[in-house]
């Protein structure tokens, strides 16, 4: 036994270690197709549940959200699996295809075995998956699209566009500018174009960050910030905006270069409140601001301001073309076309939205749309109301003061395309009894200016080629008139129109102030009835028009009455304007000037270029009176200026007077006081207290050593010219002082006369002619002349002078104010000082 122990104890063994293979082979055999179904049956769940996150993931990026990276993952080992689990399953096919093609023979238990226990690993992996793809959450809100992302059309530089994108380019290179500022009227393009802007530099990767937000004329700081943070992708939870800028300065700071525009501002933003570092904070932080004023560029201390101008002719052309069509080149419409595009003015939102209100329109309606844009009706055109007025109005709207607006809107009264008179406007503007709250009439006009100004700087007016004048835009000026002509302000603008007749007015009780200037009106109603009118404006051409003598009877309520231009006899009824405030007669005939007398309220009385026969002793009623201008025309080539004469005791009557303007109408003055006189003599021009400006020219120069009581301290604007002869001297706003002794036999004494010593130190131009006994040029000069700029002496015998031209040159450098130096003409013996 024991033999047979020791004998089959290595058999039993070794059956073990065969079996035991054997065993598990037949076991594989047994649970493979268990496990192949098992594999087949877990992997359409996962594929199910596959379906269901990837949905949520289609949503997630339809709202523009960011897949998560650990969902990405999960579908790409999900797509491996399925690939790895879909060839087994295939093995799986062709092996049992195999084994019943092959009839008897049995399965191999090897090949079985293994793709078993791949059935089984695979399984294992699948269940992972799908345990792994239970998520809360699929996405996630991604960076903001970077803004070279951002579509902004076909960009097309024209030439004035081009010229500002170099600017700001060059701008934003120079390391000694932190702010700048790109200002133009409204629908110039100044948005498309900073877009523009920022996608070059965003692409050039001149900038890390390139932000652009929309401030508008309602700010709203947390909004600001809140669209600043989120293209920077911060989340900004706080309330408190201190709190809230703080940590978008620190976001800021984050990045060593970063361009922010802000674009659309009214007003001055405080860049510290909303969280722009810049400066020594943040150098290389830059920021843009766009605006419709320049004013607003100064108040954000831009250190580089842009003008975005209008588009030329040819640029013009092309920009309409493109949204109306080539049919423009079509010679049925290209001449109407061509006219409609001039009417936009170079402004790009009025040449898009003309072009495609008109685009494959009939000619008759391209006819119909000139008129309207001729006759100032753009509401008849599609788009116009919405668009352009609304765009313009709404720099109307931010004006601050009444007087302003009211500034604005006179500009309109004016014809298309005309220069503007500065003093127009004011002599408007006061005569209606606007900056009441100003003393004297030279504050009132700085203030007229300082609005211009502004108004200038808000493109709302652009600027003339002539001194003292202004422009309007054709388009503004368009929703100008529709403004003015609302119920609000009353206006009825006529002007620049080929009228012939009076215009016909439904409710005279609405309008307040009417404009026919330019109008070429040549008859007119007997009589107004325009119980509201205060302004009437009838400035024409150089025509004569004779207007009927009860014109005037039914404007009771008129302040300010404007005749320039009509050669015509003044009418009678002119008498019954009681409240009259302003009245400018230009180029008139006034036969009957008496009846100026009755108009007690007149403040400026404006005759300039007029005739008259008789100066119309009744004007010393007129006590209210602060501007008198009588710079006179002669009646005829070769008469005299000396015709006529200022009567005694008028001029002093005029105790308010601020501005006297005589020119050379009015050349024989009495220079002594005398109980009897036949006119007027300086002494009552010098006792005007008032008496700011004057422009006078005194025959005799004996009055230039005459001391009076009231030596015109007040005065300081003034053309005085003290000549027997008249010259025509060159127009100059400087203070010029002639003096001319043709008559001087050398025995003149030599001190001056207090008032003229008086204005010696403030003369800017002094001319000295003829002055044969002038020994020494300090005779004049006493105290000095710093306001100096322009010294001629001529004839006045420079060898008699007791210092010799050497001399007169070095006096004149020491004496001279501000750096200015004396040049010397030796053969005319004339010497200017600069």
């Amino acid at each position: 036994m024991e033999i047979l122990g020791i004998l089959l104890t290595p058999v039993v063994e070794i059956s073990k270690c065969l079996l035991v293979p054997i065993r598990q082979q037949i076991g594989c055999c047994f649970h493979y197709h268990k496990n192949v179904r098992g594999l087949r049956a877990e992997m359409v769940e996962l594929v199910r549940i596959r379906g269901a996150i990837r949905n949520r993931a289609d949503e997630a990026r339809r709202k523009g959200e960011t897949i998560d990276f650990t969902v990405e993952e999960w579908f790409k080992k999900v797509d491996e699996i399925e690939s790895d689990v879909k060839k087994k399953l295939d093995d799986h096919v062709e092996d049992d295809k195999r084994i019943c093609s092959s009839s008897g023979c049995f399965p191999d238990l090897g090949s079985r075995c293994r793709l078993n226990e791949e059935a089984i690993e695979k399984m294992a992996v699948v269940r992972e998956l799908q345990k792994h793809g239970t998520f809360s959450s699929v996405s996630h809100l991604g960076p903001p699209p970077s803004i070279d992302q951002t579509l902004t059309g076909c960009f097309e530089p024209f030439e004035s566009t081009k010229s500002a994108m170099a600017q700001v380019m060059a701008a934003l290179d120079n390391n000694e500018v932190d702010i700048i500022g790109v200002f133009g009227i409204g629908g110039i393009g100044k948005t498309t174009l900073m877009m523009e802007v920022a996608k070059q530099a965003k692409r050039e990767q001149i900038f890390d960050e390139v932000v652009m937000t929309t401030v508008s004329h309602n700010l709203h700081m947390e909004k600001l910030q809140t669209e600043i943070a989120e293209q920077l992708g911060l989340k900004l939870d706080e309330t408190s905006l201190f709190v809230r800028a703080l940590r978008l300065a620190t976001r800021l700071k984050l990045e060593k270069k970063v361009l922010i525009i802000l674009d659309d501002v009214w007003e001055r933003i405080e860049l510290v409140q909303v969280g722009i570092p810049h400066g020594a904070e943040h150098c290389g932080c830059k920021i843009v601001v766009t605006t419709r004023s320049e004013d607003v560029c100064n108040e954000m201390d831009c250190k580089s301001s842009i003008n975005v101008k209008v588009l030329n002719a040819d640029d013009s052309w092309k920009l309409f073309k493109r949204f109306a069509g080539n049919i423009v080149d079509s010679p049925t419409l290209h001449t109407v076309a061509k006219k409609v595009a001039q009417e936009a003015g170079g402004l790009p939102i009025v040449l898009v939205t003309l072009g495609r209100a008109l685009r494959n329109k009939e000619p008759l309606r391209w006819s119909e749309a000139l008129k309207a844009l001729r006759t100032s009706k753009h509401e008849e055109i599609k788009g116009m109301n919405e668009k352009v007025f609304s765009c313009i109005k709404l720099s109307f709207d931010y004006i601050q003061s009444e007087e302003a607006k009211f500034c604005f809107l006179y500009c309109s009264v004016f014809p298309e395309d005309y220069d503007i008179s500065a003093e127009n406007l004011v002599m408007y503007l006061v005569g209606e009894g606007f900056f009441a709250n100003l003393e004297t009439l030279d504050e009132r006009r700085n203030r007229v200016h300082a609005i211009i100004d502004s108004l200038k700087a808000s493109c709302l007016l652009l600027c003339s080629e002539i001194e003292g004048y202004v422009k309007m835009h054709d388009v503004v000026r368009d929703v100008a008139i529709a403004i003015a002509s609302s119920d609000s302000y009353g206006f009825m603008i006529k002007a620049g129109l080929e009228l012939r007749y009076f215009p016909q007015v439904e409710n005279s009780k609405s309008v307040r102030r009417f404009s026919l200037i330019k109008s070429k009106v040549y008859k007119y109603p007997d009589r107004m009835e325009f119980p509201e009118l205060r302004a009437l404006l009838m400035q024409c051409g150089q025509f004569v028009v004779n207007i009927p003598n009860d014109f005037f009877t039914g404007l009771k309520a008129l302040k300010v009455l404007d005749l320039k231009g009509h050669s015509g006899i003044l009418p009678t009824s002119i008498k019954c304007l009681t409240n009259l405030r302003t009245l400018c007669i230009h180029g008139g005939s006034l036969k009957q000037a008496s009846i100026l007398g009755e108009l007690a309220n007149l403040e400026i009385l404006s005759l300039k270029q007029s005739s008259l026969d008789v100066f119309p002793v009744e004007i010393r009623r007129l006590t209210n009176l602060r501007v008198l201008d009588l710079r006179l025309r002669r009646s005829h080539q070769y008469s005299s200026y000396d015709d006529v004469t200022v009567p005694p005791n008028v001029i002093s009557g005029l105790r308010k007077l601020e501005e006297m303007y005589l020119g050379k109408s009015f050349t024989r003055w009495e220079v002594e006081e005398l109980s009897r006189r036949s006119f007027a003599n300086l002494a009552e021009v010098a006792s005007l207290d008032h008496l700011t400006t004057l422009e006078i020219h005194i025959r005799d120069y004996n009055c230039f050593f005459v001391d009076f009581i009231s030596p015109l301290q007040n005065l300081m604007n003034f053309k005085i010219e003290v000549s027997a002869n008249t010259y025509d001297s060159e127009p100059s706003k400087a203070r010029r002082l002639v003096v001319d002794m043709r008559d001087d036999s050398g025995g003149l004494p030599k001190r001056i006369g207090s008032w003229a010593r008086v204005l010696l130190k403030r003369t800017e131009q002094l001319h000295l002619k003829n002055w044969k006994g002038l020994q020494n040029v300090e005779q004049l000069y006493e105290e000095g002349f710093n306001p100096l700029a322009w010294l001629h002496i001529f004839n006045c015998g420079a060898s008699n002078l007791r210092h010799p031209l050497s001399q007169i040159q070095e006096w004149a450098d020491n004496r001279a104010y501000g750096g200015r130096s004396l040049h010397v003409n030796m053969m005319a013996e004339t010497f200017f000082l600069y």
